[in-house]
């Protein structure tokens, strides 16, 4: 198996490392508001280990690795990690930069912003000053975590969040 495949979802990044650890890095340079790749696969209505949550009980299957479609499957998306401070947010299915991403740099997303429930719930190790630690989903942060989040939360988890009153830093307060 080659370490620098290309993902068959977008041209823009490629999949490296192992099928046990692969990550997604990106081939190019990528600006905050583009897409990096889009997500395809089976629905589900329950989470499993490399499903992402795209509605309120919608679940995208990326499927197995190998096989026909080659060593990574036929959705590489599947080996994209979790970060606390991520550059990447999943926006209906598309996989959107958050901020500037430099050409080999790994893209990550958090998965408590898209996840309710994670079905496999892990401890994380990344480091960043604001790393939640336990990774399990939204329904078990708390509520100024929640709202940390907001920027980078999927359509389906903001229906969880008060709206935001209008204030007079976004010209909308009185």
């Amino acid at each position: 198996m080659g370490t620098g495949d290309r993902v068959s979802d977008c041209r823009r990044v490629r999949a490296a490392g192992s099928q046990e650890h692969g990550r997604i890095l990106a081939e190019e340079p990528i600006g905050p508001g583009e897409v990096v790749l889009r997500l395809g696969g089976a629905l589900r209505s329950e989470p499993t280990q490399h499903s992402i949550q795209v509605g309120l009980h919608q679940h995208l299957d990326p499927g197995p690795a190998g096989g026909p479609a080659g060593p990574w499957g036929e959705h590489p998306w599947r080996y994209l990690n979790h970060g606390c401070e991520p550059n990447a947010r999943v926006a209906g299915l598309d996989l959107v930069a958050v901020r500037p991403i430099a050409s080999g740099e790994e893209v990550t997303f958090n998965y408590n912003a898209t996840e309710w429930r994670l079905a496999s719930p892990f401890t994380c190790w990344c480091g960043a000053p604001d790393c939640a630690g336990a990774i399990s989903g939204f329904q078990d942060l708390s509520p100024a975590e929640r709202e940390r989040l907001r920027p980078l939360l999927s359509d389906h988890l903001l229906t969880h969040l008060p709206a935001r009153p209008p204030s007079a830093a976004d010209g909308t307060g009185a």
